[in-house]
């Protein structure tokens, strides 16, 4: 039996190598069965939770927040639909009296969620990052703190300062060819290895700009899925995405704002939370599926937040520890 494991195991590293090359091949043989797998193991425990809202047509406080301050990606990822080359977003920043406002606002509930100043954009492009970074987490004492960033502009005194508020620092680092770490990227990976601490904090991950990954509402470029998930989608449910004029998007993957469920210059949060906006969507997916909503149609998200639905805990332990396993392998 182990060695038919490990030769499946040879077998599928290779097929992945092999397979890569074709983009078309690589989703249909690799990918797509993948996905047919995922959807029938969680439809089930995803339908218990929508069945409760169809039974009391309450749903509790977002377990996560995402606060976009600059709608803008020096990034060229091609499976990212607001990559630098592509974006066609209206240039928005956010006003400093609305973000601390917002901040305020989950200060005064005594939010304990995640809050994530990052959505679909590099946060360091913002300069006031890690002053937004500060007043988060002196205000909202309970809650976790996380940045997303693909490390271009983070450079080591940055680092030392946003680390002082996040509760996770996530560098994703797009690379394109030979798989390697930047100059400034091997900075902080200096001195994350000189205190353990941090490496508990700090994650990086190796990712090619021309990966097939999800495909954001079917609006990634260089992405093919077709096949209609039966598991519903819970991000209407459990997360707020707000935009930088202070209008919510449906979800992390209504990249270009192409709903509003809100607008927090008009309502509190709690009020847009719980608007006819937000019902209308969620009672739509709970009835009709995703087929009800034309975003969420062919959307391959399971709507769960990254690799860990924990509102506490973007990554587990052992995906730290084998992210920077591998790192420290470069």
């Amino acid at each position: 039996m182990t060695k038919l494991i490990l030769a499946l195991y040879r077998l599928k590293n290779f097929l992945y190598k092999k397979l890569s090359k074709d983009n078309f091949l690589y989703e249909i043989l690799l990918l797509l069965p993948r996905k047919i797998i995922m959807d029938s193991e969680m439809k089930n425990s995803v339908q218990i939770e929508i069945n409760e809202y169809l039974k009391t047509g309450k749903v509790n406080l977002f377990e996560t927040i995402e606060l976009e301050t600059i709608n803008r990606c020096n990034g060229e990822c091609s499976f990212c639909p607001v990559n630098r080359k592509d974006d066609r977003r209206e240039f928005k920043i956010m006003d400093e009296d609305l973000f601390k406002n917002i901040v305020n606002q989950l200060r005064d509930i005594d939010y304990d969620g995640r809050i994530q100043i990052f959505s679909n954009n590099e946060p360091l492009l913002d300069k006031r990052i890690c002053e937004f970074a500060k007043y988060v987490k002196e205000a909202c004492t309970n809650a976790h703190l996380s940045i997303f960033t693909n490390g271009i502009l983070l450079n080591e005194e940055k680092f030392n300062e946003l680390i002082k508020y996040c509760d996770t620092i996530c560098i994703d680092n797009y690379y394109e060819g030979e798989k390697k770490l930047p100059e400034n990227i091997k900075k902080i990976v200096e001195i994350c290895n000189a205190n353990p601490i941090l490496k508990r904090k700090v994650i990086i991950q190796m990712i090619n700009k021309k990966e097939i990954r999800n495909n954001r509402g079917g609006q990634s470029k260089n992405r093919h899925f077709t096949y209609q998930l039966k598991t519903n989608c819970k991000l209407p449910f459990k997360q707020v995405i707000v935009r930088p004029d202070g209008k919510l998007s449906l979800c992390c993957n209504d990249a270009l704002g192409l709903y509003t469920l809100g607008d927090l210059t008009k309502q509190t949060l709690l009020e847009a939370w719980n608007s006819k906006e937000y019902k209308d969507i969620r009672d739509t997916l709970a009835k009709k599926g995703r087929k009800g909503v034309s975003l969420c149609k062919y959307c391959d998200n399971f709507g769960g937040f990254g690799q860990n639905e924990s509102k506490k805990y973007v990554f587990t332990h052992a995906q730290f520890s084998s992210k920077w396993e591998q790192v420290n392998k470069l």
